[in-house]
């Protein structure tokens, strides 16, 4: 079963997960070092998407809040705040793409190595 798969019907089952009975998915039992790998990973994900969006929706929200603000001069010259703030956008989500992708990248590896050791 690839580990995307795994993960992602980890995920359904942690629903019906109680400490009473044991999960196990793919012939691996789902322990505590499981479910914390899950937690971070969560962890990771949500403060992610919500700077992420409130980035992308800070732009509408101010043109319609403070538009002669936003149509100011910047210090870049010929550019308004709200043109800067909108090339802003591409890079910033970029990093955070990038930021978001090397540390996925460490929890499948160790959700790799937790398989393995699992696996007879």
């Amino acid at each position: 079963m690839p580990l995307q798969a795994l993960v992602i019907q980890l995920l359904f089952e942690l629903n019906k997960f109680t400490d009473s009975c044991e999960l196990v998915i793919g012939g691996i039992r789902v322990d505590e070092r499981v479910l914390e790998l899950i937690r971070r990973k969560k962890r990771l994900l949500i403060p992610n998407l919500a700077i992420i969006f409130l980035f992308y929706f800070m732009l509408p929200l101010s043109l319609i809040f403070y538009p002669d603000f936003m149509n100011k001069k910047s210090f870049v010259t010929g550019v308004t705040w709200a043109w800067l703030y909108a090339f802003l956008q591409l890079p910033f989500v970029w990093f955070m793409v990038w930021l978001y992708h090397v540390k996925a990248k460490q929890f499948d590896r160790r959700m790799e190595e937790t398989i393995q050791e699992e696996l007879p």
